[in-house]
């Protein structure tokens, strides 16, 4: 996961997260395996750059994706499972005195999950970010801000099962036997 935090001196600034799930997920899935865990090592790299008016802050951050399959079905190749991911931005606040600065948010992403359980897909994982985009000042001290995160999530594949009706003629009509 590459998270990059962008300033411009008098515009503010704003978090970009760049991560390939779908090019590591598909691999694995598109094989027949689940994924069963997604693992953000706490190990990272990070580098500033300044610039004429502007700062970039650069986050390399591991992400470990964990998957498994029957042993009975390790060579059979047949795609069983799908996944997506959902970014959400959890509402926080953070508010400070002197000499104290609190932030909290509040994930409330049930309506997010019940919407695509739904849909037949279940949770994975929850991955947090470090990503907070600031929306504004809320008065003297206060700060809003949403706190982005990843949500895992996978189905099993359904596929239409062929149709294994026949087509026949119609049944003749009754004969009425002589009389």
């Amino acid at each position: 996961m590459k998270v990059t935090w962008l300033m411009a001196m008098s515009m503010g600034g704003k978090w970009k997260v760049e991560l390939d799930w779908a090019g590591v997920t598909s691999q694995y899935l598109g094989t027949g395996w689940k994924l069963v865990e997604v693992f953000m090592d706490q190990n990272n790299s990070s580098f500033r750059d300044n610039a004429f008016f502007t700062s970039k802050i650069t986050i390399n951050q591991n992400c470990i994706f964990f998957f498994e399959k029957e042993q009975s079905k390790l060579n059979d190749n047949t795609p069983l499972y799908e996944a997506t991911m959902a970014e959400y931005h959890a509402p926080g606040k953070m508010t400070g005195g002197i000499g104290t600065t609190t932030a909290s948010f509040n994930p409330a992403w049930e309506p997010v999950l019940t919407h695509m359980g739904a849909f037949g897909w279940e949770l994975v994982k929850i991955l947090d970010t470090p990503a907070m985009n600031f929306d504004g000042m809320a008065g003297f001290g206060s700060l809003t801000f949403k706190k982005i995160m990843f949500l895992f999530l996978q189905r099993k594949i359904v596929t239409a099962a062929p149709s294994t009706e026949e087509k026949t003629e119609p049944a003749p009509a009754p004969a009425i036997p002589p009389s």
